[in-house]
C-alpha cells in the first residue's frame, strides 16, 4: 500500500504546481495516510506500506485515524506483520476543522490507542500506540492504564464509573470526596481490604467513598455498551 510512480491526472492549478493528483484537490497539504481506524474494531495484518513520507507540501504517514471521528473507538485495534519502507509507520495530524471528515467529539482521534501484537515497531509484542493530545494529554480524554488509582473531584451529585476493554480481573481504583454511598458492589472495612479485593467493592471513609471496579473482562468487539459499572451518589 503507497504512493507509485503513476501521477494520475493532475487538472487543478494545486495538482499541477505538486505534479500529481490528490485526494483532495483545494487542500494540497491534506495529510496522507494508508490506513485509517476509526469505528469500532478494526485490525492491520500483513501489509507493507511504501513510501508515506512528508514533503514541504504535505505530511503523511502509513496509520492513523479517520480525520477527526466521533465514532466509537476500540482500545483493541491492532495491527500485526506489517512491514515499512520509505514510510512514517504513525501519523496523527493536529485538528484543523478543514481536513476534518467528522468534526463532532473527536472521541476516536484523541483516545487513539493501537496495539502493536508482534513488534512490527521494533518496541516488542503488545506495545501500544497512543495519541498524546497536547495541552489536553490528560486522563479526562486518554485510555487509563489498568492499576491505576484516581481521585474524581466533581459537583455532580451521581456518578457512573465504568470499566470498558480490559482484561478479565484487571481494575482501576477511584477516590471520589465528598460522596457517601454506592449502588452496587461488596462493602470493604478498610482501605487496605480493598486495595486486596477481587470483585466490584467499595470503602467508606470520613472524607470519600473509595471504589474499586473490576473487570468482567471484554468482548473484544469494539461495540459501545457491556463493561463493568457502577453508580455512586453523595
Amino acid at each position: 500500500m503507497g504512493e507509485t510512480e503513476n501521477i494520475g491526472n493532475p487538472r487543478t492549478e494545486e495538482e499541477i504546481a505538486y505534479g500529481r493528483s490528490l485526494p483532495k484537490p483545494s487542500l494540497p497539504d491534506f495529510p496522507i495516510r494508508g490506513y485509517e481506524y476509526y469505528e469500532y474494531r478494526h485490525d492491520i495484518e500483513n501489509t507493507t506500506f511504501v513510501n508515506f513520507e512528508d514533503n514541504d507540501t504535505r505530511k503523511t504517514g502509513a496509520i492513523s485515524n479517520l480525520l477527526y471521528s466521533s465514532f466509537g473507538v476500540s482500545t483493541n485495534n491492532a495491527f500485526e506483520n506489517v512491514d515499512f519502507v520509505d514510510a512514517k509507520p504513525v501519523y496523527f495530524p493536529p485538528i484543523a476543522r478543514k481536513w476534518g471528515n467528522d468534526n463532532g467529539g473527536s472521541t476516536s482521534c484523541t483516545t487513539a490507542a493501537y496495539r502493536d501484537r508482534d513488534g512490527s515497531l521494533g518496541r516488542g509484542p503488545d506495545s501500544y500506540v497512543l495519541i498524546h493530545d497536547g495541552v489536553n494529554d490528560s486522563i479526562a480524554v486518554d485510555n487509563v492504564r489498568a492499576g491505576t488509582e484516581i481521585t474524581v473531584t466533581t459537583e455532580r451529585p451521581t456518578v457512573s464509573l465504568t470499566l470498558n476493554e480490559m482484561d478479565e480481573g484487571s481494575w482501576v481504583m477511584f477516590e471520589l470526596p465528598g460522596f457517601t454511598t454506592a449502588a452496587s458492589g461488596t462493602q470493604q472495612n478498610s482501605l487496605d481490604a480493598l486495595r486486596m479485593a477481587s470483585a466490584l467493592s467499595y470503602f467508606q471513609d470520613q472524607d470519600a467513598l473509595w471504589v474499586k471496579v473490576v473487570s468482567a473482562g471484554d468482548s473484544r468487539t469494539g461495540a459501545p455498551g457491556g463493561g463493568t459499572s457502577i453508580t455512586v451518589n453523595r
